[in-house]
């Protein structure tokens, strides 16, 4: 009879822990979804950027399922194939943008679908949505890399621009003797007429070396103006490189804010949970301060009886009685 009461109390043992095997799967995995209904999609991406099978998948900022499957797309060249399935509650449309995305810095991938405009007809279970991968965090520095190479490059022609123009075109000096020579004929208006009398003679004797004068200084015009011409091109060209590197940076720089305002929510959690590690930290150890037996002496089941305590006091390793 005591047998078969022992017997009874261990199948009743069993069976219960069955039943909460049963609940805590049920609870912790996502069994009970399997009788759901759900909708299936076909996402291409260029690139799966880390996504895995079971990765959520949201829409609109709310989770309404998750990753089904990931393979190569057949038929379609350079493509990630991800299977999704999805509340039929989600209306996707032809037009939803679908991204992969980072649930922190270096948090879990997941996949983001936008509403889409009212418009678009909405895809049905089997239909294929075209995702766009965003710019990783390497790409961005790659790229601000390459602005700033290229910024470099800009200076140093601009400093060898300007050092030339300074050596070949002294213009300030130019200007500056032809006020002086103003100058000096303002205050030899009187002596004009010998200056042309002294002119004439000067045409009659050397007409030859006079036109050959005018000539080189006609020369040297040409020659001037060609090389203005060819300093307004490079100014250009260079302009237009600044413009563009300047475009390319400030992008770089709003794809960065783009990630870390993504990513404030997450940044905020992980300090909060750091700090909350920090406290029971701290109560480890002022309970391990006031209660160092803990660590060197355990027992293994309850004291019954007061003998055993006393015992221990007696060795003086529990309580205010040492040995006296």
């Amino acid at each position: 009879m005591q047998v078969l009461r022992s017997d009874i109390k261990v199948g009743l043992l069993v069976v219960i822990s069955f039943i909460i095997l049963v609940i805590g799967i049920f609870v912790v995995s996502d069994v009970r979804s399997l009788w759901d209904k759900k909708k299936t999609l076909v996402i291409l991406f260029p690139y799966a950027d880390g996504i895995t099978a079971g990765s959520p998948v949201w829409y609109a900022g709310f989770e309404v399922g998750g990753v089904k499957d990931i393979r190569i797309a057949s038929g379609v060249s350079d493509r990630i194939a991800i299977t999704v399935r999805i509340s039929p509650d989600a209306r996707v449309k032809k037009d939803s943008r679908a991204e992969i995305r980072s649930l922190g810095m270096m948090g879990a991938k997941y996949v983001e679908i936008s509403p889409g405009s009212p418009e678009s007809p909405e895809l049905v279970s089997g239909d294929v949505l075209e995702g766009k991968s965003p710019a990783s965090l390497s790409e961005i520095i790659e790229t601000g890399g390459k602005v700033a190479v290229g910024l470099v490059d800009l200076v140093k022609e601009a400093k060898e621009f300007v050092f030339e123009v300074r050596n070949e075109y002294t213009i300030k000096e130019t200007i500056q003797n032809a006020n002086a020579l103003l100058v000096q004929v303002k205050e030899n208006v009187a002596d004009l007429g010998p200056i042309m009398k002294d002119i004439r003679q000067m045409s009659g004797q050397g007409g030859k070396e006079l036109v050959s004068l005018i000539r080189e200084v006609r020369d040297t015009n040409r020659d001037v103006q060609k090389r203005l011409a060819a300093v307004e091109t490079e100014l250009t060209r260079t302009l237009g490189q600044a413009g563009r590197g300047f475009s390319e940076a400030e992008e770089a720089v709003k794809g960065f804010h783009s990630i870390l305002d993504s990513n404030e929510d997450n940044i905020a959690s992980i300090i909060s949970h750091l700090n909350e590690t920090t406290r029971h930290l701290e109560a480890l150890s002022e309970d391990i301060r006031l209660h160092p037996w803990k660590v060197v002496w355990k027992a293994d089941g309850a004291l019954d009886s007061a003998s055993d305590a006393a015992q221990w006091r007696e060795k003086g390793r529990i309580g205010p009685y040492g040995k006296k």
